[in-house]
């Protein structure tokens, strides 16, 4: 079936979209994939074919700032992780259920959308979701990387850094993500400098809430990944206690293939959407799943601060 976009629009009035690619079953699991920074929704068109192609409806997202979206980061438009959370992802899943009110949703994460996904559900349960993919999402903290957790500190404090004085990051001038907003880069920084995600404008304790999300995660890592290391996937899924786990971890070589990375994998989507499917398969169980109510959703704490 032909792919089509559907528009949503945030609580605070950005407009952005997703594209849903169809499953011939109208009654198959959904997979919303949330893109990495710097990552835009139509990048992942291959793996979203390949999940259609198996059975699942595949659904690509942006939210705001990216492909999609009515907004642009500059320097009279800014936004970070609270704008994301709190006013693009209720919006986001309410169009999903809206197009697909029954079926189970499983939300696959890659990198940074895994972080921001993994920690909204914790705080923000979502009716009909079953399942939480972090693909090569790891915990930003610098002392992650290891031997080069010097290189990463300074990368965390001086891209936020370059991002304030600019107005935004100009990702393409660093050969990192893209037009970034300066907040955004700020709440990442803060992460991978002192190991907490905190997001300005407010005062809910993410990391602490991580005990709250019971959903059954996959992880999955990929020997090599410098912007992924293995220790860093771990200590995103260790907020998530609570959580059945189950980690595949990739060796970066694949037999006549181009060595797997943090962004190449979709090319070889008929890889991991086989261990999805057969993960699925083993936890549509509906644990985990939150007491449905008329929201959709229900919301453990809101608490705003000034900026």
């Amino acid at each position: 079936m032909q792919s089509f976009f559907l528009s949503y629009t945030a609580t605070d009035g950005a407009r952005s979209g997703i594209t849903v690619f169809p499953s011939g079953d109208t009654g198959a699991p959904v997979v919303l994939v949330l893109p990495a920074m710097g990552a835009e929704a139509i990048f992942y068109r291959p793996f979203a074919e390949q999940l259609a192609r198996q059975g699942f409806h595949g659904i690509t997202a942006d939210w705001r700032g990216k492909g999609l979206s009515s907004l642009r980061a500059s320097r009279s438009v800014d936004f970070g992780f609270r704008e994301i959370w709190h006013y693009d992802f209720p919006a986001l899943f309410d169009r999903v259920r809206a197009q697909f009110p029954q079926n189970p949703i499983i939300v696959y994460g890659h990198s940074l959308g895994g972080q921001l996904a993994g920690l909204y559900l914790a705080s923000h349960p979502e009716t009909n979701v079953q399942g939480l993919v972090l693909h090569t999402a790891c915990h930003v903290y610098y002392r992650n990387w290891g031997k080069h957790a010097r290189k990463a500190w300074w990368a965390f404090y001086l891209f936020p850094l370059i991002a304030r004085v600019w107005g935004y990051f100009p990702g393409h001038m660093f050969g990192f993500a893209r037009r970034e907003a300066r907040t955004t880069m700020r709440d990442w920084g803060y992460a991978g400098r002192r190991g907490l995600y905190h997001a300005k404008g407010l005062l809910t304790d993410y990391d602490a809430l991580g005990e709250c999300l019971t959903l059954p995660i996959l992880a999955v890592s990929l020997e090599d990944d410098w912007l992924a290391p293995r220790k860093g996937l771990e200590h995103l899924y260790a907020l998530f206690p609570n959580a059945p786990v189950r980690h595949l971890h990739f060796d970066a070589t694949v037999p006549e293939e181009k060595p797997l990375s943090h962004f190449n994998w979709v090319y070889r989507a008929e890889v991991f959407v086989k261990e999805l499917k057969e993960w699925f398969s083993n936890n549509a169980t509906g644990a985990g799943l939150p007491e449905k109510e008329s929201t959709g959703r229900t919301n453990l704490l809101f608490a705003y601060v000034s900026n």
